[in-house]
């Protein structure tokens, strides 16, 4: 007789652990990327609703005269309370002024947008 063994199947401990290890690597990776895609929407809307304020800054400025004096103002908007400063200049033509605007959150050191327009002299 011989002795034949039969052959075995099925993965050894090792190489089920080496996978285990990997696809917790990947799922790791996920994680990460998911968390960060999180903090950059949130960073985006931040944005978006900076420029909002912005915008209507400007726009506020384009309509009321009486608006153009002053230096800056607070707004709610979007569930934060949003802060922003303007400057003039002379424009490219006589008939315009430069409006700097700059808006940030409120607590934050850096400004979350910042817009350029042109308003008309003396309306």
């Amino acid at each position: 007789m011989c002795n034949q063994k039969a052959p075995e199947s099925g993965f050894t401990l090792i190489e089920v652990l080496i996978a285990f290890a990997i696809v917790a690597v990947a799922l790791v990776a996920v994680v990460r990327a998911a968390g960060l895609c999180v903090v950059l929407a949130g960073r985006l809307r931040d944005r978006q609703t900076a420029m909002a304020v912005a915008c209507d800054a400007l726009t506020l400025d384009r309509t009321t005269a009486r608006h153009r004096e002053k230096a800056g103002d607070t707004r709610e908007l979007d569930g934060a309370r949003w802060t922003w400063t303007q400057r003039f200049s002379s424009g490219p033509t006589e008939g315009l002024r430069r409006v700097d605007i700059e808006v940030w959150r409120e607590g934050d050191s850096a400004s979350s947008a910042r817009l350029t327009g042109f308003v008309r002299r003396g309306t």
